[in-house]
């Protein structure tokens, strides 16, 4: 795919930004090449690319939240790479262990996590460490146009693999999360408070009751080759949240919010829903300070 392989207005790669020399899996059994990012520690960060061009954002469905409406042309005069995957822990422990930062605080379920942890996506961070991460990397956090275009390509689709739900494509809340006994800040369990939006799937059960690996749904993967967009995590957005701004987007002013009290996260978690939550319209926001076991991010280059 020569058509994907972006370069800057010099015709050069960023600074930092190399070909693996090899393609990785996209949607519909396309392939796509892989880039690799140098960090400051000398280890890379897997990227791919994500050409300019309009997409279709939002959604009109039935299910869709007045958040998400309308569905509506976007454009996108950038090409820009993203993270393949999500931050994993390791890669966080790896920055704090550089700056002297703290480590964040383990979520509950860490004890029961596997020898692996670390390739698991990093947890119970806020969107101020987020972007302090991206400030060491020299990444930025994507946009909440950059990140669903990233999801669902160009074409609207529901889901980052197409239009059909699919439980094997991605971790979401289902038979493998004891969700009758987690409990919720509004005395809830998580089946109680999730019962509103499909409830848990006791019908399928895809082995992780919390997190999961970064990658280990490869068959969820998107247009562009990025993973877990789907399920897992949501992801911290650069952008303030605006409840109502997608009408204001339909009608042609695509200017961000300049203030909030919440950030965007996209995406979706572990202990959400699957048909519902994991379409690639899903927004939500949180304040800044906000850490949870659900919220997680991935990091973008811009040329």
């Amino acid at each position: 795919m020569d058509s994907i392989i972006q370069v800057n207005k010099d015709g050069k790669l960023p600074e930092g930004l190399r070909l693996a020399g090899r393609d990785v899996p996209a949607a519909e059994g396309t392939q796509v090449p892989l880039y690799l990012f140098r960090l400051p520690d000398g280890s890379d960060m897997e990227m791919v690319a994500v050409p300019a061009g309009d997409f279709v954002m939002g959604a009109d469905d039935s299910d869709a939240p007045d958040w998400e409406k309308p569905r509506h042309n976007h454009p996108m005069e950038h090409s820009y790479w993203i993270g393949r995957n999500d931050v994993t822990r390791g890669q966080f422990k790896t920055f704090c262990a550089a700056i002297g930062r703290a480590e964040p605080e383990k979520a509950y379920f860490d004890g029961k996590l596997g020898e692996d942890r670390d390739c698991h996506p990093v947890v119970m961070v806020s969107w101020d460490d987020a972007q302090a991460y991206c400030a060491w990397a020299g990444l930025v956090l994507p946009s909440e146009a950059e990140w669903e275009k990233a999801a669902r390509g160009a074409d609207g689709r529901k889901y980052p693999w197409g239009i059909d739900w699919d439980p094997t494509k991605a971790n979401y809340l289902d038979a493998s999360c004891p969700g009758d006994k987690i409990m919720m800040g509004n005395g809830k369990t998580l089946d109680e408070h999730m019962a509103q939006f499909g409830g848990r799937d006791l019908d399928h059960n895809d082995g992780f009751p919390y997190t999961s690996p970064v990658g280990s749904f490869p068959t969820g993967v998107s247009p562009y080759g990025t993973l877990d967009m789907a399920g897992n995590v949501f992801n911290w957005c650069e952008d303030w949240w605006d409840e109502t701004g997608f009408p204001r987007t339909a009608q042609g002013d695509f200017s961000p919010p300049q203030g909030g009290s919440w950030r965007v996260d996209r995406g979706s978690s572990w202990g959400n829903p699957g048909r519902l939550a994991c379409r690639t319209s899903m927004r939500y926001g949180y304040a800044p300070s906000d850490r949870n076991e659900h919220l997680g991010f991935r990091v973008l280059l811009r040329p």
